[in-house]
């Protein structure tokens, strides 16, 4: 939890973090100063007691100080974004005994995480769909998924009603670049763009499954404007292209300075 807190916020913020815990929906705060400077150790003292059964969240949206004690705060609530995330589910495998979907299992002896059939069925597939965008920050297995975090270079401020408004549809915008790329290799991804949604703790354990949620992945170094990652993945492909065939085109014109299509291409690639 220490890793993934201070990668998020590696600089002063003034915000509280959200510890959520379903099915008791109970919330403690955090200021996030302190919250990162809390060890892997204590993180896992403090799941324990009266909501030791419970699956464990965090905001990744920070709370500001007016948030409700003991709740875990909407989008009102919510006065800086650390960066976008994004949560695939992966297809669950089938029943061992009655060998159907897991969602459609009438045997009673799988407890579907999901009731879609059209998941991605793993990280091979997962990684087809990410190829369209930028290398996340951090990868969280999830125990029956990932979710993935991509960090800003500089924080969000979303204290007003406008900038919420603003950073929504930016958040919006970026999941759907991978939202349309799942689509067209036949599986979905659900929209999860709500600032104030919360995720999960690693270092807990899903509760669907009897899973750990880990951090498979992490690099600090991956950090973006918002701008970098809301560009359509379509105009990153063709720059690409285009450059490409610029260079092929003036190695061509070195070779056969005389061919005569040379310039004319060449005024097509303007």
């Amino acid at each position: 939890m220490q890793r993934l807190l201070t990668t998020l916020w590696p600089s002063a913020i003034d915000g509280r973090l959200t510890i959520h815990h379903l099915p008791s929906q109970h919330s403690n705060h955090f200021d996030i100063q302190t919250a990162v400077t809390i060890s892997g150790d204590e993180w896992a003292e403090l799941q324990q007691g009266a909501y030791a059964n419970d699956d464990v969240y965090f905001g990744l949206g920070a709370r500001g100080a007016d948030v409700q004690r003991g709740k875990q705060g909407g989008k009102k609530d919510v006065v800086a974004l650390p960066g976008f995330a994004l949560d695939v589910d992966f297809l669950d495998p089938p029943c061992p005994q009655c060998e159907k979907p897991a969602h459609r299992c009438d045997c009673g002896k799988t407890r579907p995480a999901h009731a879609s059939d059209n998941l991605p069925p793993g990280e091979a597939e997962v990684y087809e769909i990410l190829k369209v965008g930028h290398e996340p920050t951090i990868v969280v297995s999830t125990g029956n998924g990932w979710h993935l975090y991509w960090c800003f270079n500089e924080y969000l401020q979303t204290e007003s009603s406008s900038q919420k408004t603003q950073v929504q549809k930016a958040y919006k915008d970026f999941q759907s670049i991978y939202i349309e790329q799942a689509k067209k290799l036949g599986y979905h991804i659900d929209y999860t763009h709500a600032i104030q949604r919360i995720w999960r703790v690693p270092g807990t354990i899903n509760k669907k499954n009897n899973k750990l949620v880990e951090i498979i992945h992490i690099e600090p170094k991956n950090r973006y404007t918002v701008q970098e990652l809301v560009k359509a993945p379509s105009t990153r492909v063709i720059a690409k292209e285009t450059k490409s065939l610029k260079v092929i085109t003036q190695a061509l014109k070195a070779l056969s300075p005389d061919n005569p299509n040379a310039d004319l291409i060449d005024k097509v690639l303007r």
